[in-house]
């Protein structure tokens, strides 16, 4: 686990960090210049992509739902299965961006042996299904 002190004075550090400090570490002064800002993000936690997985209305999984029932695909997720994709894209250390590495490892691998198809072929996403793929 993550000492609690060093995580703060890590954060302190960052929050402290000025443009001049990149120029002393290396970077070129005429690069960094075209940074107006600098700003540093907390890692997302699995329940942050969770979240992102499910609650926007025009979330990434109701894209993809949509975009593979044109191909007479059905997919749907268990919460396990959701649960794992976020797991392995927190492996992954990309925030968000390793949400669409994971669905597209998984589904595109669907889609590329079932389209075109004139019978509906359904998939369930579940846990156990994540664990198959990713091991």
């Amino acid at each position: 686990k993550e000492n609690k002190s060093n995580t703060a004075l890590d954060t302190n550090i960052l929050n402290n960090l000025h443009h001049q400090d990149f120029i002393e570490f290396g970077f070129v002064p005429d690069f960094i210049g075209r940074l107006p800002v600098v700003v540093f993000f907390n890692n997302l936690t699995e329940k942050d992509l969770i979240n992102i997985l499910v609650k926007p209305e025009n979330s990434i999984i109701k894209q993809y739902q949509e975009f593979l029932k044109q191909g007479n695909i059905e997919i749907n997720f268990t919460p396990g299965g959701i649960k794992g994709i976020a797991k392995e894209a927190k492996k992954l250390n990309t925030g968000a961006w390793g949400l669409q590495s994971v669905l597209d490892k998984i589904l595109v691998k669907i889609a590329s042996k079932n389209i075109p198809k004139k019978k509906i072929k359904q998939y369930t996403i579940d846990q156990k299904f994540i664990k198959k793929y990713f091991s």
